[in-house]
């Protein structure tokens, strides 16, 4: 997603019931920026939603993602 150059972003991770499972907030250097986000195994297989939110609490992008373990 397109970003601002030094503007704070926060990563949510929910689930499909609406609970937040993951949050970090970053400062990325480039408007577009990878930002790998590490789940880990804590987290039970299944749908999740991820929201990108800038510093003014505005929605930069949201999707769908399939967490699954090996």
């Amino acid at each position: 997603f397109f970003n601002h150059v030094n503007e704070q972003i926060t990563i949510n991770v929910y689930d499909m019931k609406g609970s937040r499972v993951y949050q970090r907030a970053v400062t990325p250097t480039a408007n577009y920026t990878r930002i790998d986000v590490d789940l880990g195994t804590a987290i039970p297989a299944g749908f999740y939603i991820v929201e990108v939110r800038g510093g003014n609490g505005s929605l930069i992008g949201k999707k769908k993602i399939v967490v699954y373990h090996n």
